[in-house]
């Protein structure tokens, strides 16, 4: 198989790897790998597969390529299975061959049969399809946001803590939420889900899927009112919440911006508060149906609100203005001496997996988990941060990331060659090789995102927390220098 010469034409191939081929794997050698296209439904899919694996072949085994064309074309054909499902209902979509609601039928179908694990089948048809999609974006004009699909939170440690919004970047934010306060109807939704998301403990979900009757009682007095909504945390169960009446006031202003809509809604959708009117093709005619709010259009509101702020529009989500409240909630709950049971309350979530595992950690350690994309809870580094003028005397090592105390090497050559540096009690690094780890860390994300091999993946992967513990170290450390 060579990238230099021409793509076969025919549906099933035979590859023989020889003894003296280099690039043989040595456990199939001799032995035919059958290649077969013929069961992917599109033509137009299976040549471009095709021109992927015979490309493709020069990077890796035929034996991983096997995998890949096994994985992608389950990909494939459940796109052609989904395609056939929605013909007769085309909704309005983009230029992309790949929708949005496709991919999220695609992980939804892949997770619920083969389960959501580091190291799992589906970790690799993810990694998989990511590299052929990638191979075709510009064919198809695939959207950068597909591939955020395709990604498993389990490397990349997706924690309850989250993401909050900096303190300047909410202040821009909230100034367009005001825009959408004082534009049409639906703006004003828009508003009302996003202030209720940002100023209260309801999920994004619980927020669109609150019911017309969810206002139990209001208490003038007390200036509160107590609401009914589903909860995540009681495992979609009814759960009640006691919101301030200003709160309650934005939800009984939905309930009259809507009350048209519910007039013309089926009998289902009629439930809920935050239901609006969506356009649709049926056999070549343009209908419009009542729905509730869909999220993929909730967030493609908020993206347009970060690029009116010149903020990254991947740099958050609608999910992080809820962060943003639990985040102060504890910050200044824990300040103030409230207990712990009471901030479980307020923010519905459990100190268990908001404290313990995020909000007793240092900014410095949560903001390098959240720029690395891993876990370093447990992981232990034996190395010493020193003056940058000792470490300028000593012998460098691991590219400059630091340097070694002793004169030779006290594990090399061992056994253990694998982080022999990082690992060793031996090795110091100072303030100034912080930008150093910071590179690093940027190298080892991009190579762990382009490997399909699962033992150089782990590799990287232990590489990454290791030098982003020290990222840690050093960051925590410049922090307590400029508060002096």
């Amino acid at each position: 198989m060579s990238p230099f010469e021409d793509v076969p034409k025919r549906n099933k191939w035979a590859i023989i790897l020889r003894k003296e081929d280099e690039s043989a794997d040595s456990t199939i050698t001799n032995e035919i790998t059958s290649f077969d296209f013929i069961e992917i439904h599109s033509k137009d899919f299976a040549n471009d597969l095709k021109k992927f694996i015979w490309n493709y072949s020069k990077s890796t085994s035929v034996k991983t390529l096997k995998k890949m064309l096994y994985n992608i074309k389950i990909f494939l054909n459940l796109k052609h299975e989904y395609e056939t499902i929605h013909k007769k209902v085309l909704l309005l979509r983009n230029n992309s061959e790949f929708s949005e609601d496709f991919m999220l039928f695609y992980r939804d179908t892949i997770i619920g049969e083969y389960g959501k694990s580091t190291n799992s089948t589906t970790a690799h048809m993810f990694s998989h399809v990511r590299i052929f999609l990638k191979y075709i974006q510009n064919k198809y004009n695939i959207l950068q946001n597909i591939f955020l699909y395709l990604q498993l939170r389990n490397t990349v440690r997706d924690t309850i803590g989250g993401n909050p919004i900096s303190k300047d970047d909410f202040n821009l934010i909230k100034k367009e939420f005001i825009k959408l306060k004082n534009s049409n109807n639906l703006d004003k939704l828009y508003f009302i889900i996003f202030n209720l998301c940002a100023t209260t403990s309801l999920r994004l979900g619980s927020v669109v899927n609150l019911k017309r009757n969810c206002v139990l009682n209001v208490n003038e007095n007390k200036s509160e009112g107590t609401i009914k909504y589903t909860s995540k945390t009681m495992q979609h169960k009814k759960a009640e919440r006691t919101l301030t009446i200003d709160k309650i006031r934005l939800i009984e202003q939905a309930i009259e911006l809507t009350s048209e809509l519910e007039k013309n809604a089926s009998n289902e959708e009629k439930k809920y508060i935050f239901i609006t009117k969506i356009q649709k093709f049926n056999r070549g005619l343009e209908q419009f149906m009542v729905t509730r709010f869909p999220n993929k259009k909730i967030n493609k509101v908020f993206t347009q609100i970060l690029e009116n702020c010149n903020i990254d529009k991947d740099k958050y989500t609608v999910n992080h203005l809820r962060h943003t409240y639990k985040d102060v909630i504890w910050k200044e709950g824990i300040k103030a001496g409230i207990s712990t049971l009471v901030l479980e309350y307020m923010t519905d979530s459990s100190f268990k997996n908001d404290v313990l595992n995020y909000r007793a950690r240092t900014d410095a350690s949560r903001y390098a988990e959240m720029f690395s994309g891993v876990s370093i809870s447990e992981v232990d580094i034996h190395g010493n941060i020193i003056n940058d003028n000792e470490v300028d005397k000593l012998n460098p090592v691991e590219e400059g990331l630091g340097a070694c105390k002793r004169i030779e090497c006290i594990k090399f050559p061992s056994e253990d060659k694998i982080f022999r540096c990082l690992k060793c009690d031996s090795f110091v690094t100072c303030a100034s090789r912080l930008p150093l780890f910071k590179r690093n860390i940027v190298n080892l994300k991009q190579k762990i995102e382009n490997t399909i091999n699962e033992e150089e993946q782990n590799f990287y992967i232990s590489e990454l927390k290791l030098n982003t513990a020290f990222y840690s170290e050093l960051l925590e450390l410049s922090e307590k220098v400029v508060k002096r």
